[in-house]
């Protein structure tokens, strides 16, 4: 038996890990698992094998990587996906790596999309904070971060529905894509020139109202 045939055989191969089309939230892996994540393959043609690298091997034209490897180097899987992180709380179980993968990605669903917008109009669109609308959906799993980025996009998709730019939204500007009653009743509101805007405990009363409506 060659030497190259010798390494191979005592190589534990299992295909590199492909994209995902969706991910959970709490995906977790360990070696004792390691199978059911990655499906072994049968044993190699010794003659389709071109790279000899000592983590890596590359069978018709689809890069293999060690076992081994995987669970040395949690973060390879991130690389490969772009779907997972690894926990900082990664720990060692009888001597074979254990972590946790968290997305990095938030959904929003229509619900939480509705809330965002009964909060931004009830503190104004005009000059409403992430801070502002992070005590209305303090239980939604937002950073302060993500609320900007998407309190940016709200005001450019509201700009553009009312066929003006972002520099001209007035308060009283709503989705026109959208019908809630809570957004119909804000936007009156403002109208008002005395109006001076809703408190937290006032659009928290509006957010109670559309979750019993739904």
């Amino acid at each position: 038996m060659t030497r190259q045939m010798k390494q191979v055989m005592n190589y534990s191969l299992y295909p590199t890990v492909p994209a995902v089309n969706g991910f959970d939230d709490n995906f977790e892996c360990s070696s004792s698992d390691a199978a059911s994540i990655i499906p072994q393959i049968q044993q190699p043609d010794m003659d389709q094998i071109f790279d000899d690298k000592s983590n890596f091997r590359m069978i018709d034209g689809k890069q293999f990587v060690s076992c081994d490897y995987l669970f040395d180097n949690p973060g390879y899987i991130t690389t490969l996906t772009g779907k997972f992180t690894p926990s900082t709380n990664s720990s060692t179980i009888s001597g074979h790596s254990h972590f946790s993968h968290r997305t990095e990605s938030y959904v929003w669903s229509q619900q939480s999309r509705d809330i965002f917008a009964i909060a931004a109009l009830g503190f104004g669109i005009c000059n409403v904070t992430p801070k502002q609308i992070l005590k209305i959906m303090h239980n939604y799993g937002l950073t302060r971060e993500r609320v900007a980025s998407h309190l940016q996009k709200f005001r450019i998709a509201v700009a553009k529905q009312n066929n003006v730019s972002v520099n001209d939204i007035k308060n009283w500007f709503k989705p026109t894509q959208t019908f809630l009653p809570e957004l119909e009743y804000i936007s009156e509101q403002w109208k008002n020139e005395a109006f001076k805007g809703f408190g937290t405990e006032d659009i928290q009363k509006l957010v109670t109202q559309y979750d019993i409506r739904q």
